[in-house]
């Protein structure tokens, strides 16, 4: 004979308690009744693949996988050009020096210009 008591928390129950539970250790694990994992984070964390990882890291830019290229660094959830460098269709630019986009994006000198301290000035 079967035993008639449940095997697993109802889900209410089951998602208060991992509720609490994630609030003081940042990440846990629920059993759903397909017997699969779900991860539930807390805070800013997100799921990848189980694992609960901040979106603020240069591998993990806003979401998974999503990594910042060597030149950028991860702020607010947005890959960001360091050392004052700009961001311009994709990449990272010096809109002081760059011919293609001086002064601003898609700024390009003319061919007998040179950009120096964002202006176009003739060589």
């Amino acid at each position: 004979m079967s035993d008639p008591r449940p095997k697993r928390l109802a889900a209410p129950l089951r998602l208060l308690f991992a509720a609490v539970i994630g609030v003081s250790v940042g990440c846990v694990t629920d059993f759903v009744a397909d017997d699969a994992a779900d991860t539930l984070c807390t805070g800013e964390q997100i799921d990848c693949d189980g694992t609960c990882i901040e979106p603020e890291t240069n591998d993990n830019c806003g979401d998974c996988g999503v990594a910042c290229a060597p030149e950028e660094h991860c702020h607010d959830r947005v890959c960001a050009c360091d050392g004052g460098l700009h961001r311009c269709d994709g990449t990272c630019v010096d809109f002081a020096t760059d011919p293609q986009h001086c002064g601003e994006c898609d700024h390009p000198c003319g061919a007998a210009q040179e950009c120096v301290a964002n202006l176009c000035v003739s060589m």
